[in-house]
């Protein structure tokens, strides 16, 4: 997953000032900055897929350990939870009764 941004005006965001957006035990880890690969000389912050899973898989199992109800079409609220935690200021709305636990 590749993420750009702007500020409220529309002008882009630099590469440089998200990184003041990242939660700090996940820059340069979880979040790194790699070529996009469709298009020709961008930089762009990415999540490596490579833990994905695991991290998922994690917050559904605390979900269920409290008794919450995991369903598979809540996955990318799941996943936008998780990123909510790398880049604290993505605002997202969850409809329904999912639980984050």
């Amino acid at each position: 997953m590749y993420f750009s941004a702007t500020k409220y005006d529309g002008t882009p965001v630099s590469n440089e000032d998200i990184k003041y957006d990242i939660t700090r035990e996940y820059l340069d880890k979880t979040l790194t900055m790699e070529k996009f690969p469709f298009m020709e000389e961008v930089t762009m912050p990415t999540v490596h897929p490579c833990r994905h899973a695991a991290v998922l898989k994690t917050i559904t199992d605390s979900m269920s350990q409290n008794e919450h109800k995991v369903e598979s079409h809540y996955a990318l609220l799941i996943f936008l939870r998780f990123i909510s935690g790398v880049i604290p200021y993505v605002e997202f709305d969850t409809v329904g009764d999912m639980v984050f636990a």
